[in-house]
């Protein structure tokens, strides 16, 4: 796990020297402590921080090929390298390192642009080939590793976080307003925009090729949703057995290390059937890290604590308190470069710090519930409206998410009796459509007037954006689709990597395996979620290494309880930030608005925890980017 950064330009110019790429790199100290690397011509730099895992003496970057003509700087892991390199060995390509990077360069000089089929792993890279002046790049399939570039047809800025593009000269920050839109209605930043104008993500699963002057991007991968046939309990055994085995054979591959790894365990199933697996895979017992909120309903501990004591783990606890979230929530703020209104980043970045005082590796059960079809919603699959449905197709454009979530007045109800009515009779609007956050209207009211006339409508939705997407048939897998290719990547998985790098140690998420993604994505219906039960595979297989109040389990997020503390501990702290002291209001929004949000909430009147919530990760975000 590393930070990367770097450059190409055109033509020669100031600002693009060396003091220029050290700045970038370092902005990214933590995401690499333990060395730094650059390499500058007078076209290209590229700047590379470490954390070590694999080939700790000899995995230096940026990393050369043989005859010094094609370079590359590497964040992530490859976890089929070692096949990998021999393979190209056996091709007359000359390794020099125990490192996974050297796979890359000799795999572009192999198979070009297409290398990113062949990879196994977790990456975001750039290949800069002195010979073609090609530069080449990609993210991996799930968006694990982040990747922001910035492109004026005369430079190409790239970098692994906001922060190392803002240390150069050339980029400034400034609001880009349609993704502040889309913020306060998703809690997150949809790929491809960000909320810096001139600065995008790279979506996951895409490569960009930039020659002669032009950037290209696109996509190598998607899941292929065609389930199999309904299986019978001869077929559910025979799918089980195959998919017990990838799963083990998924977490072997994510345990190489030549560094110790950890277990990030929170008493769910997902993270305890890891734990069970690595128990059936590995001679000596994990070292397991966990959060508590002690006197919450938020609190897993108990049952944490029976999958430890059942694989003999050795287990960690640390505390999360009220007065723990004001502290973290200003250092997320600044390690995280754009607000993200998860509170359960909060917790995670205290555990990140906590656990690398033991490993530099931690596994997780990221992806499991986008996979296998863990959430509570996912049960009302099969639940569609006929009725509604065909409103739907008489009437496309009224049930449209960019429509329905516009920032824009209802004043007779029109489109919030739409939207209720879409939730309730079309399933795969729930995946699409958030009515917890800050919906159309509310935004409309919210907004000051001159600042409401920057907003474009209709709203750029996340299920609108999967448009090039093969869509499935059914209505399950529709909503898997859009959960995987927006709230996986957009919130839960870029809080992962900046809230574990905020620490300084590396995430990995087994579940994430892309071949073992892509047979999760076949399987039967009624082995993914049925009317009564989610998860149903994963759940069959769990019965047989994990205690049934482990398996049984309903889904509980792991979360904070701001709406206790917003109406509670926290509540004045919140009114001086949103109000007294208010940076974003005073330039966005309207004041009384604000106040009455938080007098509802604060009286209990009404449960605003999450809509508060984005409304101070923004506040805080201005004063350290804007201000």
């Amino acid at each position: 796990m590393c930070g990367i950064c770097g450059w190409y330009i055109q033509e020669p110019q100031a600002g693009f020297e060396e003091q220029a790429l050290q700045a970038m790199r370092d902005a990214m100290l933590h995401r690499g402590p333990d060395e730094a690397g650059s390499y500058v011509s007078a076209r290209c730099g590229l700047g590379h921080r470490r954390l070590s895992i694999i080939g700790l003496s000899d995995g230096q970057q940026p990393m050369w090929n043989e005859d010094q003509t094609v370079v590359v700087v590497f964040n992530g892991e490859i976890y089929n390298y070692e096949p990998l390199k021999a393979e190209l060995e056996s091709k007359g390509h000359q390794f020099r390192t125990h490192s996974d990077t050297e796979v890359l360069v000799h795999l572009w000089e192999d198979a070009g642009p297409e290398m990113v089929q062949r990879l196994r792993g977790m990456f975001a890279f750039v290949i800069y080939d002195l010979k073609q002046e090609i530069v080449f790049g990609a993210r991996d399939r799930f968006g694990q590793k982040p990747f922001f570039y910035s492109w004026n047809d005369q430079q190409f800025l790239f970098a692994s976080e906001i922060k190392s593009l803002l240390a150069h000269p050339a980029v400034k920050p400034e609001l880009n307003p349609a993704a502040l839109d889309q913020f306060l209605f998703y809690q997150f930043i949809p790929q491809p925009r960000t909320l810096f104008k001139g600065i995008h993500q790279l979506p996951a699963a895409h490569s960009f090729l930039l020659r002669g002057g032009e950037l290209t991007l696109h996509r190598y991968w998607q899941l292929d949703y065609q389930p199999e046939p309904l299986a019978d309990e001869v077929g559910q055994q025979r799918i089980l057995g195959e998919l017990r085995y990838d799963i083990e054979e998924a977490v072997r591959s994510h345990l190489i290390s030549d560094v110790p790894v950890g277990l990030f365990l929170s008493g769910g199933l997902d993270s305890s059937y890891i734990a069970a697996v690595c128990h059936r895979v590995l001679d000596q017992p994990l070292s397991s890290f966990s959060i508590s909120f002690p006197g919450t309903k938020y609190d897993e501990q108990e049952y944490a604590e029976t999958v430890s004591k059942n694989f003999n783990l050795k287990h960690h606890v640390f505390r999360f308190d009220p007065g723990d979230l004001q502290t973290w929530l200003e250092k997320a703020i600044r390690f995280f470069d754009q607000p993200l209104a998860d509170s359960a980043a909060l917790p995670l970045m205290l555990l990140s710090e906590q656990t690398a005082e033991h490993v530099k590796v931690v596994l997780t059960g990221d992806g499991g519930d986008e996979l296998f079809a863990g959430y509570g919603k996912h049960m009302r699959a099969s639940q569609s409206s006929a009725f509604v449905r065909l409103m739907q197709s008489s009437l496309p454009s009224w049930f449209a998410t960019g429509n329905l979530a516009a920032c824009e007045a209802d004043p007779i109800g029109r489109r919030r009796m739409t939207a209720r009515l879409a939730r309730w009779g079309l399933p795969e609007h729930v995946s699409g459509y958030f009515k917890n956050f800050w919906e159309g209207w509310d935004r409309d009211r919210l907004y000051q007037p001159e600042f409401r006339e920057q907003i474009p409508v209709p709203l750029a939705a996340i299920d609108d954006m999967a448009a090039d997407l093969e869509r499935p048939h059914d209505v399950l897998n529709r909503m898997l689709q859009i959960d995987c290719g927006d709230y996986l990547v957009g919130d839960l998985l870029l809080k992962t990597d900046y809230a574990t790098m905020s620490g300084s140690i590396e995430a990995r998420a087994p579940f994430l395996d892309h071949q073992l993604a892509e047979k999760a994505a076949r399987l039967p219906l009624n082995m993914k979620a049925t009317t009564f039960e989610t998860k149903v595979a994963l759940r069959r297989l769990a019965q047989q290494d994990l205690p049934e109040e482990i398996f049984k389990r309903p889904k509980r997020g792991f979360g904070v309880p701001v709406k206790q503390w917003f109406a509670g501990e926290l509540s004045g702290w919140l009114k001086t930030q949103l109000v007294d002291e208010s940076v974003a209001t005073e330039r966005y929004f309207r004041r009384e608005v604000v106040e009455k949000y938080l007098a509802e909430h604060q009286r209990g009147q009404r449960n605003h925890a999450s809509r508060l919530y984005a409304l101070l990760t923004f506040e805080l975000w201005c004063r350290n980017y804007l201000s």
